[in-house]
């Protein structure tokens, strides 16, 4: 771990000790996952009682699953999402973490709820800041001795964004959203109430860490790569599996002998299945097969959290999926 990051662990380690919750706001990139991931394992090793929940959007489970695999192939979890999962005992009996999507969290509440987790840890935690929403709402209900939010944008729009993700993290600490609004949101946002923005900064200090790239550019290497999987949704999936049976018959029914004369062929047919997982609306058939794409979803989420304080270059091999990013964009 890099510096900053112990510091990271040690500060999650001291709110643990004093019986607070946090909001860990590190900017995108500088590692929150290792941390949270770092966090778990102390938690083990101290002999903390009771699983822990990660609960995160969809496009985010594989990297979970992947970082927990390389890190910290000592802790036993389980994912709980699609339409095989399994509720029961066995679930937060046999492991130290159950991994679940706020979709999945929401239809799954009644099973969840029922659970006195140990750590529950929200990650992408702007995805509750709507303090009326079903998500926020079943996110209240759980049952933790310790919560912990994650994201890399605690404030996406206005001073209002912080209400929920803070009433997660520390309930009890701001009184009620309207409470909340009146007393800081609108006096900063509406009036620039320098001395409101203070004391909310104030009371907020504490329970919220954020670094930024500028702050520890001095420990990152000089290009940080991440790889996000983005699993798509049940009609994309379903174009993409008719073509891909498509083309197992087609190279089914071909000989070793012409094989190398289909060469074409076959480079057209891995040419359309990239272009699927990148969206069915870049097929050049006659038919339309809809433009559901799990990555422009997930690009455009990356760029709304990335947009205020970074530049972007953009880059696809497909010159037509760009034309989809843009008028996206536009």
């Amino acid at each position: 771990m890099r510096p900053y990051q112990i510091e990271g662990l040690n500060w999650l380690n001291f709110l643990d000790e004093m019986g607070f919750g946090g909001v860990l706001a590190d900017d995108m990139g500088l590692g929150k996952t290792i941390q949270i991931i770092a966090f778990l394992l102390l938690q083990k090793e101290k002999g903390q009682q009771g699983v822990n929940l990660v609960v995160l959007p969809t496009s985010l489970l594989f990297n979970w699953q992947r970082e927990l695999q390389r890190f910290a192939p000592s802790l036993k979890f389980s994912v709980l999402h699609g339409n095989n999962r399994q509720l029961t005992s066995e679930l937060y009996e046999q492991n130290d973490l159950i991994i679940t999507t706020y979709g999945t969290l929401i239809s799954d509440l009644e099973f969840l709820r029922k659970i006195h987790f140990n750590l529950v840890i929200l990650d992408e935690s702007q995805a509750i800041k709507n303090p009326t929403s079903k998500r926020y709402k079943s996110i209240k209900l759980l049952s933790a001795r310790m919560r912990v939010a994650l994201t890399g944008t605690p404030i996406e729009n206005n001073t209002f964004d912080l209400y929920a993700q803070m009433s997660f993290a520390m309930p009890g600490l701001f009184g009620n959203a309207k409470r909340f609004a009146d007393e800081f949101a609108i006096p900063i946002d509406k009036f620039q109430d320098s001395n409101r923005a203070k004391e909310l900064q104030n009371k907020i200090h504490p329970f919220i860490l954020r670094r930024t790239k500028d702050q520890v550019a001095k420990e990152l290497p000089p290009k940080t790569e991440m790889i996000i999987y983005c699993e798509m949704d049940v009609e994309q999936q379903r174009v993409y599996d008719l073509y891909k049976l498509e083309f197992q018959k087609y190279l089914a029914g071909i000989s070793d002998d012409e094989m190398a004369s289909s060469s074409l062929h076959v480079l057209q047919g891995l040419t359309k299945l990239r272009q699927i997982c990148n969206s069915p609306a870049l097929l050049a058939d006659n038919e339309y097969y809809g433009a559901n794409s799990a990555k422009l979803d997930e690009l455009m989420n990356q760029i709304e959290q990335l947009k205020d304080n970074h530049k972007l270059v953009i880059f696809s091999q497909f010159v037509s999926m760009l034309d989809i990013i843009a008028a996206k964009l536009q």
